[in-house]
């Protein structure tokens, strides 16, 4: 008569007396030997037919794992996802940057806009009086002695300088008439 055998790992005998094991099924997996029924995969992990341990799953960039719907999602708008294992969340865009959906890293603003807030979906025009540059997080004053009443200025050089008989303070949208006996 054979002697009994314990069931291999990926596999598990629910009942005494029977004459095979049977395979854990997709979506459970089994790491020990002898075993009496398969564990269910953790949220964030995969187990195919027969597994003996949890594989996690891994995300496409501009994508992360939701464990409520236990698959990877398109990243939300104002975040970046760089994809990977489940522990990699959406991150908000950084200060002077934005995000569309499915954003695998953050775009930096373009010269002529700028980006004050973390999660922005589109950078702001930059103001009159005022230059950003590339990657800007806030507007830069056109100099002393210049001015702007332009907005959308990509560098200093676009700023207007001052006319004679004029004062234009830093920001200045436009030049100030000189003060009588100045």
């Amino acid at each position: 008569e054979a002697q009994p055998r314990a069931c291999s790992r990926g596999m598990y005998a629910a009942a005494a007396g029977l004459r095979a094991c049977t395979a854990c099924e997709e979506g459970t997996y089994q790491s020990g030997e002898g075993a009496t029924a398969c564990v269910v995969c953790d949220p964030g992990y995969t187990c195919d037919a027969g597994s003996v341990m949890q594989i996690a799953t891994s995300c496409a960039a501009g994508t992360f794992f939701d464990a409520s719907e236990d698959a990877c999602v398109d990243c939300p708008a104002g975040s970046w996802c760089s994809g990977g294992p489940p522990a990699l969340q959406p991150r908000p865009c950084s200060r002077g940057s934005f995000c569309a959906a499915n954003a695998a890293e953050p775009t930096d603003c373009p010269a002529g806009r700028y980006g004050s807030e973390t999660g922005l979906t589109a950078c702001a025009n930059c103001t009159s009086g005022h230059w950003c540059g590339k990657g800007s997080s806030a507007p830069t004053p056109c100099g002393t002695g210049s001015y702007s009443n332009a907005s959308g200025l990509a560098s200093e050089d676009e700023c207007l300088p001052c006319v004679a008989g004029s004062a234009c303070l830093a920001g200045s949208v436009a030049p100030g008439l000189c003060a009588p006996g100045s």
